[in-house]
């Protein structure tokens, strides 16, 4: 898959970070540092590369499946246990993910162990289980904000659900669940707050979202977002398959109807977490990645709860012939579903996959322009959208090429978000003050740019038009192609 918009900060951070350049990156980032630190021990041990940028989420959507079996075995049986993983393992959405160099996965991993933690501890009362639960808990904020929504799951359902009789034996020790969170968010807070950096963290909590995301976020109503778009994201894509998600809510069911312990539990985690995203203004469904654990936990408890019934019926000593064989006709036809729905979900899984394996020849068009540049030329990416960026090129600059030129975009915001402000005048001003040398233009597909008759299309005539710009070459193939185009200085018009 090519590069997408949302992993190039981290792919650049990563790198400064792996260059000791800690100044740089915090001047640079508006993320939390967990991710972008992980990127730079694989971009240490590795090299430099998306692919080990992209390995550190194969790695934690991995421990994430492990952790999930230890909590399921814990709370259940190693049965239920089994099939939450491999109903977990093979939706579309965390695969997806698990292709990209986005937190969602480690912030997967981090809300997961610390529940898992939290549920060892309530069952033992370990002083080192409820501060390992705190310390995860700390490095779910410090990989995503959204992460402190598992301590709310934990306060939660301790007075509510698990252990209503002995509250107020385990209330003396959340402080520590609290402190061991603080170690790890305070420092970092404090780091913040001398560099001058939280202003600009706090910004990015309550910063709107671009015209797309807000038209997405409002497409259907609040209380039903998610259910709607977790199965239904688009014509190929769905995050949860539909007969999984439909397993889940009947799980859920379960859950309310049956309510034990354990039950009550993973009932408020996806209460909680529903609840609480449902009522954040800007709405995607991967926010809510924290319910595709408790989605399939609960489908598996259903499958496992309804073949136990069949199970337990047959051995009824007068149950008679032709009921015997209907209970295992809908035994075997139960069995054959869930492998059903299993193999179709991995399926549209790799349909979603490869809609995305778009051919943008961007790091070639890099190593052609670097060799070109002198050490004050610059380069700039003409009409940014999600896959043609400024962050990525110099990502290829520095790390494929060992080049530090200066990578500059116009217009600034991405133009299949915004409704572009095109100015050929002030696009040839920039490359004069700039010293650009070279001007790449993406294709795009020859779709129009946001709310606007522009495309690729038609920008390039225009900049040709000017003495200034002459084409070069062109990397890829229709209609993912990168035009690049030379700029003459000396040129007056």
């Amino acid at each position: 898959m090519t590069v997408v918009w949302d992993e190039t900060p981290h792919l650049y951070g990563g790198l400064l970070l792996s260059r000791g350049d800690i100044q740089g990156y915090f001047a640079f980032t508006q993320y939390p540092p967990m991710m972008d630190s992980a990127i730079a021990m694989y971009f240490n041990a590795l090299g430099p590369s998306v692919f080990s940028a992209r390995l550190v989420s194969v790695t934690f959507s991995l421990l994430t499946i492990a952790v999930l079996f230890i909590l399921v075995s814990r709370t259940y049986d190693r049965k239920i246990a089994l099939l939450s993983c491999v109903f977990l393992a093979t939706m579309p959405g965390f695969i997806w993910l698990s292709n990209l160099a986005l937190t969602e996965t480690m912030l997967e991993f981090f809300f997961v162990a610390s529940l898992l933690c939290f549920v060892y501890w309530v069952e033992t009362n370990k002083t080192t289980a409820i501060l390992l639960s705190g310390l995860l808990l700390g490095a779910a904020f410090l990989t995503k904000y959204q992460g402190l929504v598992a301590g709310l799951v934990m306060l939660v359902s301790l007075p509510f659900v698990l252990f209503r009789n002995k509250f107020k034996a385990k209330i003396w020790k959340l402080p520590l669940l609290v402190a061991a969170a603080a170690l790890f968010i305070i420092p970092m807070i404090l780091y913040l707050n001398s560099s001058g950096m939280l202003s600009q963290w706090l910004q990015l909590l309550v910063q709107g979202a671009d015209m797309q995301a807000q038209a997405h976020s409002t497409q259907y109503p609040a209380p039903v977002f998610y259910l709607v778009e977790v199965p239904f994201l688009s014509d190929y894509m769905h995050p949860i398959y539909l007969p999984v998600f439909v397993l889940g809510l009947l799980g859920l069911g379960l859950f309310l109807w049956r309510r034990k312990p354990q039950d009550r539990f993973f009932l408020v985690w996806f209460l909680v977490v529903y609840v609480f995203f449902s009522l954040v203004t800007q709405k995607s469904w991967r926010y809510v990645l924290p319910l595709f654990p408790v989605v399939a936990v609960a489908a598996a408890s259903f499958v496992a709860f309804a073949y136990d019934r069949g199970k337990s019926a047959l051995s009824l000593p007068h149950l008679e012939t032709n009921k015997k064989v209907l209970v295992k006709v809908l035994a075997a036809a139960l069995v054959v579903f869930t492998a059903g729905t299993v193999v179709a979900s991995t399926v549209n899984a790799s349909i979603w996959v490869s809609n995305y394996e778009m051919d943008v020849r961007l790091p070639e068009a890099i190593h052609y322009a670097a060799a070109g540049l002198d050490a004050n030329d610059s380069v700039l990416m003409l009409c940014p959208v999600n896959v043609f960026f400024k962050d990525t090129a110099r990502f290829y600059m520095q790390a494929y090429e060992g080049k530090n030129n200066q990578v500059l975009q116009y217009p600034v915001l991405p133009v299949d978000a915004y409704t572009p402000m095109f100015n050929l005048t002030e696009m040839l001003g920039i490359c004069r003050e700039n010293q650009v040398k070279y001007v790449l233009l993406y294709e795009d597909r020859w779709l129009n740019y946001y709310n606007s008759s522009l495309s690729a299309s038609t920008v390039a005539p225009l900049i040709m038009s000017s003495s200034m710009i002459n084409y070069t070459t062109t990397f890829g193939d229709k209609p993912n192609r990168i035009f690049v185009f030379a700029v003459n200085q000396t040129a007056t018009t």
